[in-house]
């Protein structure tokens, strides 16, 4: 007779069951359904819409003039962009980096909080002010390719695309461990 499996036990198999399926089951099931119903965007003509850039910050002092160069030289029309910082509680000169980034560009608006509200509250202050027709959120700290905002743009002209997200490319002994090479091999599904 074979012994009765105990709650305990029973959680315990549960518990690893979804872990398995977390980190072998789930990408299998992706790379499956990729392989079986490719989904093909239709990119409609000529598309260049208006695009919100927004970043959260907190204390990028250090990386945000050379960030909004790197925003500002992109491969897409001027006036097609706005810019929306967001300063979240920092406590370094991060606030007068943008008054000085925001007097020579107009296209660049900025909100400073006293307090860490957190990304999710930063960005969501940004949306109120965004008038694109797009949202592009993006971090202080990674440079954007030229022609990247061309290229994520390229799949949001078929009206069956809702968003796109890039790929982060870790340059030099950045210390890219296990998890982020798993992550990217996923994405390639």
């Amino acid at each position: 007779m074979p012994f009765p499996i105990h709650f305990a036990e029973y959680l315990a198999l549960v518990a690893i069951l979804t872990v398995i399926y977390t980190y072998i089951g789930y990408p299998l099931l992706a790379a499956a359904w990729a392989r079986l119903a490719p989904f093909a965007f239709l990119p409609q003509g000529d598309f260049e819409p208006t695009v919100s850039v927004c970043l959260a910050v907190y204390n990028g002092e250090r990386h945000l003039a050379e960030k909004m160069l790197n925003l500002q030289s992109l491969d897409y029309p001027a006036s097609k962009l706005q810019f929306l910082v967001f300063s979240d509680g920092s406590t370094d000169a991060t606030g007068r980096v943008l008054s000085e980034l925001a007097a020579k560009d107009p296209r660049i608006q900025f909100l400073c909080s006293d307090e860490r509200l957190g990304k999710p509250t930063a960005l969501n202050q940004l949306l109120r002010l965004a008038t694109g027709d797009v949202l592009f959120l993006c971090d202080v700290r990674q440079v954007i390719g030229q022609d990247a905002l061309r290229a994520l743009l390229r799949p949001l002209s078929d009206p069956s695309v809702g968003c796109v997200s890039g790929c982060l490319v870790l340059a030099g002994d950045t210390g890219a461990g296990v998890y982020w090479r798993y992550e990217r091999l996923i994405r390639g599904f």
